[in-house]
């Protein structure tokens, strides 16, 4: 559906079923530091799609980056480090291609 189609039928983007943003905020921060404890010593790639990315990078870069913020590159790449159990934005939104 495109962005038109959607706002036609929800103009208050309050779409059926979606997901809480502090939910997903939450939910999307928890399983990535869960998977950073788990492989600490090692390097992980983990592919979202932007609104579950954005939503992490305004959270942990308290809101100077992210969801309304950032429109994110299709493809590009996010550095997360993790360090003394957090999470840190090494960089974001760069472009691979």
């Amino acid at each position: 559906m495109s962005l038109e189609e959607r706002l036609n039928i929800y103009p208050d983007r309050n779409y059926d079923g979606m997901e809480d943003w502090y939910h997903l905020r939450d939910r999307v921060q928890n399983k990535v530091k869960t998977l950073a404890k788990k492989h600490h010593d090692k390097n992980l790639l983990i592919i979202s799609h932007g609104g579950a990315i954005n939503a992490l990078l305004y959270t942990l870069s308290n809101g100077q980056y992210g969801s309304g913020i950032t429109k994110l590159h299709m493809g590009s790449v996010n550095m997360l480090l993790y360090e003394d159990n957090r999470l840190l934005v090494e960089y974001y939104n760069r472009k691979v291609y």
